[in-house]
C-alpha cells in the first residue's frame, strides 16, 4: 500500500491483513486517478535506452499492472517494486507477471539508502505515496540518491489527504480522542499552503528542474457502502480500537465526512448522494547531470 508515518507502519499492515474485502474498492479510485494523470502527463515521460525503473509503495502491484506497466518501453531492463511492507511485496510476488521484475522491502524516507540502490535508477514513480509520510523531505532526498544524473521522478499526492477532517474532528471525541486520531493525519494538514511547503522538501532534496501542478478532482459515490468501505479502508487507527467498540468507532468516524468540507451531501428524490472534491499535485523532476 503507501508508507506511512514512523508512529503507525505497524498499524498499517496489520489494518490491511484485517480488512482484505475493502483494499480493492480503495483501489479502484486510486487507479482512476493513476491512469489519467499518466495519460495527462505521458508527455513527460522520456524513456531512457535500457531502463532502470522502479515504483515506490508498490503494494501489492494490482494498480501497477492497469496504469504504470503498460506504458514500459519494450527495451527496460529491470522493474523494480519497492514497499515497505513485506507481506504486500510477497503478496505481488504470487499474484502477478511482470517481465523483469524484482522486489525491495524499502522504507522510502530511511535515512540510508542501500548502496545497491544509489545511483541505480533511470525513471521512478510513486503514486499516492508522498502525502502518507511524516517526513517528505527525506523521501525527495531519497528519490535524488536513487536517481542516476539525467534520470526522473513521477509522483502523484494529496494536498491532503481526504480522510485528515475526519480524525481532526476525532482529536476531540470524548470517547475516540484517546486513540490518538492525530497520528494519522497528514504532515501539512495545518499549515496554510501544503504545496509551497512540499515545494521547499523537494528544492531542499536538490531537484531544480520540474513540473509542479494542481489537479482537482471529484469523485461521486455509487452507495453509502461504497463510501464507508472506501474510508474505513484507509484507517490506520483502527488497529487501536478494541474490537468490542469497533462497529460504533467506524459509525461515528464516518459520520465525520457529514463536518468535513471536501464531503457534500445532496438530496434528490428522496435519494442521498455523497460527494467530495480532492486537490492533488502531480509532480515530475529530472535530476540534473
Amino acid at each position: 500500500m503507501y508508507v506511512y508515518q514512523s508512529v503507525f507502519k505497524i498499524l498499517v499492515k496489520n489494518v490491511a491483513m484485517n480488512l482484505p474485502k475493502l483494499l480493492p474498492k480503495d483501489n479502484i479510485y486510486i487507479l482512476r486517478c493513476t491512469q489519467q494523470h499518466l495519460q495527462k502527463y505521458r508527455h513527460l515521460l522520456q524513456w531512457k535506452p535500457d531502463a532502470s525503473i522502479m515504483e515506490c509503495g508498490f503494494g501489492t502491484g494490482e494498480n501497477s499492472v492497469k496504469s504504470l506497466i503498460p506504458l514500459l518501453p519494450q527495451d527496460y531492463i529491470e522493474f523494480v517494486g519497492s514497499d515497505i511492507s513485506k507481506h504486500r511485496l510477497q503478496t505481488a510476488k504470487r499474484n502477478i507477471y511482470i517481465p523483469r521484475f524484482a522486489t525491495v522491502e524499502l522504507d522510502i524516507i530511511t535515512k540510508h539508502i542501500p548502496r545497491e540502490l544509489q545511483n541505480r535508477f533511470d525513471h521512478i514513480f510513486g503514486f499516492f505515496v508522498i502525502d502518507v509520510l511524516h517526513n517528505p523531505r527525506q523521501a525527495f532526498r531519497n528519490f535524488h540518491t536513487m536517481l542516476k544524473p539525467g534520470g526522473s521522478v513521477f509522483l502523484n499526492f494529496f494536498e491532503r489527504i481526504p480522510v485528515d477532517g475526519m480524525f481532526h474532528n476525532l482529536r476531540s471525541h470524548p470517547k475516540w480522542g484517546k486513540y490518538r486520531q492525530e497520528d494519522a493525519i497528514s504532515v501539512y494538514y495545518y499549515t496554510q499552503n501544503p504545496k509551497e511547503e512540499y515545494r521547499k522538501d523537494i528544492e531542499a532534496a536538490g531537484f531544480k528542474n520540474y513540473v509542479y501542478n494542481d489537479e482537482i478532482h471529484h469523485h461521486v459515490f455509487k452507495s453509502e457502502e461504497e463510501c464507508r468501505d472506501l474510508h474505513t479502508s484507509v484507517n490506520p487507527i483502527l488497529h487501536n480500537i478494541p474490537k468490542e467498540e469497533y462497529d460504533e468507532y467506524i459509525e461515528d468516524y464516518i459520520k465525520e465526512k457529514e463536518n468535513t468540507p471536501i464531503f457534500r451531501i445532496t438530496y434528490e428524490n428522496g435519494k442521498r448522494t455523497i460527494s467530495a472534491e480532492y486537490k492533488m499535485f502531480v509532480f515530475h523532476a529530472t535530476k540534473n547531470v
